[in-house]
């Protein structure tokens, strides 16, 4: 299980990459992204930088990845 920092530090090179597509493009995308990590099946383990990654921590990664990318496109308006 990974914590709260560890999560952030994977994920952040993949929003800057967002971000940049958006400022090549010139306009924002018209769908809300979605991230899926597709690896093969013979490996066990999975590399993201110095983190050895596992089933669960992969998909604790796409979930926080995919809420912190709905905020970017979806942010809460608190009234």
């Amino acid at each position: 299980m990974l914590d709260e920092k560890e999560l952030i530090e994977i994920i952040e090179p993949i929003l800057e990459i967002l971000r940049s597509l958006e400022n090549q493009l010139g306009t924002s995308l018209m769908e809300v992204p979605s991230i899926h990590f597709v690896r093969d099946p013979q490996s066990t383990d999975f590399l993201i930088g110095d983190h050895r990654l596992d089933e669960e921590a992969l998909q604790q990664i796409e979930e926080f990845l995919q809420q912190e990318i709905e905020s970017m496109y979806h942010p809460t308006i608190l009234h």
